[in-house]
């Protein structure tokens, strides 16, 4: 008696392979780099020559990594916008130019969360030029002590504005409104009697 043997083929259903992403040095770089700025933003008590020391050694480190066409990544490109977006003056002015086209390039590379801070780093950039800014990201307090929008060109719209994700106007000058403004600290004495 013959036996004929018949392999059944199976269709094994695979699991996606997680792709991990690898990240590159300049990627470690950069995020460290931000953590540093962003810690230096908060901390009120860093002197103002140190402050401006750290920015520059935050720049030179963008630059170099630009220089060298490393930074290609849209998240790379974000954080090496949001440096360079925070920059002291005399630097300023073309570290805002310079952010807002990383910025736009970050968004253009699928990286969304760079909406925002491309019109955040043109509004600078504007504003370092005399001139309104388009979208009213930026702020500054009053003789009062309020938080009020600086100088903005009325004719931009809403709906421009939601494209770059910056809130309509009438909700920026609420959420400025909400912000409670920080006592200044005073010694009080206390005396025994």
């Amino acid at each position: 008696m013959a036996v004929s043997c018949v392999v059944v083929g199976a269709c094994i259903q695979r699991k996606p392979e997680r792709t991990v992403k690898k990240e590159s040095p300049v990627t470690g770089e950069l995020a460290s780099v931000v953590e540093e700025d962003s810690a230096m933003r908060v901390n009120l008590d860093i002197p103002d020559t140190a402050r401006a020391r750290v920015s520059q050694r935050n720049r030179d480190v963008v630059y170099r990594l630009l220089a060298q066409a490393l930074v290609v990544d849209p998240e790379d490109l974000y954080r090496a916008a949001l440096v360079l977006q925070h920059s002291e003056r005399p630097a300023a002015r073309e570290c805002c130019l310079l952010a807002h086209k990383l910025a736009v390039e970050a968004v253009e590379k699928g990286y969304p969360r760079a909406r925002f801070l491309a019109a955040a780093a043109l509004d600078r950039y504007l504003l370092l030029n005399d001139r309104p800014q388009k979208y009213g990201t930026q702020y500054t307090r009053n003789r009062a002590g309020q938080y009020v929008i600086l100088p903005y060109d009325t004719q931009t719209p809403d709906s421009v504005r939601a494209a770059w994700d910056v809130p309509s106007l009438d909700s920026l000058q609420k959420e400025l409104k909400s912000i409670k403004v920080p006592k200044k600290k005073t010694t009080q004495y206390k005396t025994k009697h």
